[in-house]
């Protein structure tokens, strides 16, 4: 499938794939104290035993260094070149982390036997991280294509968007190479903030600030030990349990964030957009998003060349999403990838010591990460209070076949004014669950995993709209772009 001048085009393979398919959707356990207790110990046993940082620190005396003036490894057990830049590349706004510099670990790392073995314990702990507290049903996931009202454009897509929660637009980015950041930023992030703020009518600001590509767990063996290495801003992997990644705490943790400049919980760069947007008049800024509706948009594209074979999203029908199938899960601030710099607090602000956080491949049992210990959104220094999903048999999955870098699919990660009704119309009222729609990666019956990998890049939009004003529809919007000043020095 293709997209052509804002017009979804069939093709017969997408046409010809059935209206449902199983899937296995990874929900978690229903809480029980006693069961969390014992699951907690474990993921911190094995958070602890996934990560090869000993390992290199162990061995890391015996590498040859690919540069003589810096250490392979450092005392942390970090690459240098890979985790972070060489002291010569700080200053280097374009840097990406040197895969040939990985490369030349792993390369000695597999000439040692005992580090090899030791290698294949972190990978066999990390595949048991992922499945440990999942609860992992087989499910009938319906082919969005064939069932729901088609999105054959911009104009059509709000209808779907805000009654099931999500849908699939046709749109051809100009974006060439997808591991180029200063593309991302510069191109692609306005590309999205322009759909978003055509499908969403009345918006009055918009605002992506944050990116996240993912990637599909390798096959091959030495692939997999490659994937210990992986950190957020070279992919993380799809989705693996069922969730939403925003809770009714999220504007009011955002408004603290913007107000104080300090995060209160996770921001996806939007306080810093914000700030920039509004020259840092704090004031003018947090009255504005107290009286504002707030609409968060989950933008997701495959950037995997062709059809996608493997690792679909899969999106649940929010009409079908009771609260009682959810509960409330505070994680750790993740690094973010693409954010722009911005002015700082204002002089009237004090400026606060910076607040830790730490990446997900940089979790330590004991300290904040994966929802151990972590900070409640709202407090300084906040997680992010996110929703997952116990299995309940009313759910609804769709997913969108054989999906093509030339379509978007979006959906309501977070809606302050959302409330579904019986009919599934929307009113003004704040809704229990502030609109969320569940997703996660899942596999169909039959897919080929020697096919192509998938990669994908997400990318969160924030819109903000008067409270009155309606979100279908585009004819006489007059929605303002924010400007893009604070992406002109990356």
């Amino acid at each position: 499938m293709s997209a052509h001048n804002d017009k979804i085009i069939s093709s017969p393979d997408v046409d010809n794939f059935p209206a449902y398919v199983i899937g296995v959707i990874p929900y978690v356990h229903k809480r029980n104290p006693s069961v969390k207790t014992s699951i907690r110990a474990e993921k911190i046993r094995l958070q602890k035993a996934s990560f090869p940082d000993n390992i290199l620190t162990k061995y890391g005396n015996v590498f040859s260094s690919v540069n003589e003036n810096y250490p392979m490894i450092d005392k942390n057990g970090k690459i240098p070149g890979w985790h972070y830049p060489h002291p010569a590349e700080t200053n280097d706004k374009t840097w990406r982390p040197n895969h040939e510099v990985l490369d030349h670990v792993i390369q000695q790392l597999e000439q040692i036997p005992s580090a090899l073995n030791e290698l294949n314990q972190c990978l066999r702990a990390k595949k048991s991280l992922k499945t440990i507290g999942l609860n992992r049903q087989p499910m009938i996931v319906r082919n969005a294509r064939k069932l729901l009202p088609s999105s054959t454009s911009l104009r059509t897509a709000a209808t779907p968007l805000f009654s099931n929660g999500f849908c699939l637009v046709p749109h051809i980015s100009k974006t060439s190479d997808w591991n180029d950041d200063k593309q991302i930023i510069s191109t692609y992030y306005r590309e999205v903030e322009d759909v978003c703020s055509k499908v969403i009518a009345g918006t009055q600001y918009v605002f992506a600030n944050s990116f996240i590509r993912r990637e599909s767990q390798p096959q091959e063996a030495e692939d997999q030990i490659r994937s210990l290495f992986q950190h957020s801003s070279t992919g993380r992997a799809p989705a693996s349990a069922s969730h939403n990644d925003f809770t009714t705490s999220y504007k009011e943790a955002l408004i603290r964030s913007v107000e104080t400049g300090v995060p209160h919980t996770q921001c996806f760069g939007f306080e810093e957009a914000i700030r920039s947007r509004f020259r840092n008049n704090v004031d003018e800024a947090v009255s504005m998003l107290r009286q504002s509706r707030i609409i968060i948009i989950n933008t997701w594209r495959s950037t995997t060349p062709g059809q996608l074979e493997r690792d679909p999203i899969a999106l649940c029908d929010r009409r079908t999403i009771s609260p009682s199938s959810v509960h409330v899960t505070t994680g750790t601030r993740r690094e973010e990838s693409g954010k722009a710099p911005y002015f700082g607090p204002p002089p009237s602000v004090p400026k606060l010591a910076p607040v830790p956080s730490y990446q997900s491949d940089c979790f330590r049992a004991g300290k904040r990460g994966g929802g151990v210990d972590s900070i409640p959104s709202g407090q300084r220094g906040g997680g992010l209070d996110a929703y997952f999903a116990t299995y309940d048999p009313c759910h609804q999955w769709y997913f969108y076949p054989k999906v093509t870098p030339e379509e978007l699919i979006l959906w309501v990660g977070y809606d302050s004014d959302a409330n579904i009704t019986s009919d599934g119309s929307f009113s003004g009222l704040s809704s229990s669950l502030a609109g969320a729609t569940l997703h996660t990666g899942f596999n169909p019956e039959g897919t080929n995993f020697n096919g192509a990998p998938r990669t994908s890049l997400d990318v969160r939009v924030l819109c903000i709209l008067p409270k009155s004003k309606p979100t279908t529809g585009t004819a006489g919007s007059t929605a303002k772009k924010s400007p893009m000043y604070f992406h002109s020095n990356l």
